[in-house]
């Protein structure tokens, strides 16, 4: 999926907030622009003419704010010209209600949103990146999860936007199953263990896996608690390469989340869906975690 993202004038304005804040906001999405950069194929930024125009909070225009170097120092300054180098690429004269209507006609083959460092009036949350709320990958985990394509296109789509997970092969038949029916179910759970596990290791190492995974469920405000599974470990065991040494090893993928509701909001209880991984080795995939299955119960 392309992904176009527009940087308009209303991005940098708003009432009600300083321009200390805009200029954090401003460092945030910076912090992310270097990913994005990396998946220009995937990615593209169009800047409207009109955004040096843009009023900030203290009355002075965006252009006078990043184009006055005389006292910018340290890491003001470097934002200031990365700023520069950012606005200055692919400019083009832009107007709101066509750029909602690309929004409104979002495909599997295309798909439009606004990067901004305010909330724009008009504008759906999951069509903006709002930083420092939101994130390039918020945007494109959602978007995957609506225009999820076949098992290989989704798998290959997660591998990119979950980088702290190591996705197994096995995944693209697995998750095939299920796909049409959970993929927003699914992103949503990937979303849960990519973002908040790895923090919860580092906080809680006195945490066993079962508090682990209570944590992680609460967090994450999973529908029902993760578990470490207790029967058929032979299922469980999936071969991962291990990074220094040209072989291959069984790694036990005991931990699981269980996914209960589909994608239909129905309400109905599921029991037979699940995620199933391994919070990670230093050993194998750089220490990401290793997702082994997402699909039917094992």
């Amino acid at each position: 999926m392309k992904a176009t993202f527009y940087i308009i004038p209303q991005s940098f304005s708003s009432e009600g907030i300083s321009l200390s804040e805009i200029i954090n906001r401003m460092s945030s999405f910076l912090a992310e622009y270097a990913t994005m950069y990396s998946f220009c194929e995937d990615n593209d930024i169009i800047v409207d003419k009109k955004i040096y125009e843009t009023v900030l909070p203290d009355g002075m225009s965006l252009g006078e704010y990043i184009y006055n170097n005389e006292d910018a120092k340290g890491e003001e300054r470097d934002l200031k010209y990365a700023l520069q180098n950012i606005l200055q690429r692919h400019q083009e004269d832009l107007d709101l209600k066509k750029i909602c209507e690309q929004i409104n006609n979002n495909s599997i083959e295309n798909c439009y949103g606004i990067i901004s460092m305010v909330p724009i009036k008009g504008i759906a949350d999951k069509s903006q990146i709002i930083y420092d709320k939101g994130s390039w990958y918020d945007f494109r985990r959602y978007h995957l999860g609506v225009f999820h394509g076949d098992a290989v296109y989704f798998i290959e789509e997660c591998r990119k936007y979950y980088p702290c997970m190591f996705f197994h092969e096995h995944n693209k038949e697995s998750v095939n199953s299920i796909l049409k029916d959970y993929a927003q179910t699914i992103i949503f759970h990937l979303n849960g263990i990519h973002d908040i596990l790895p923090i919860l290791m580092k906080v809680h190492t006195e945490f066993n896996q079962t508090e682990l995974l209570k944590e992680l469920s609460k967090k994450a405000n999973f529908p029902e608690i993760a578990t470490v599974q207790g029967s058929n470990k032979e299922k469980l065991k999936f071969k991962f390469k291990l990074d220094c040494e040209n072989r291959e090893i069984d790694v036990l993928c005991e931990l699981h989340v269980k996914m209960c509701y589909d994608d239909s909001n129905n309400g109905k209880y599921h029991t037979d869906n699940r995620i199933y991984f391994h919070k990670g080795r230093k050993d194998i995939a750089g220490g990401r975690i290793l997702i082994a299955h997402i699909g039917k119960h094992l």
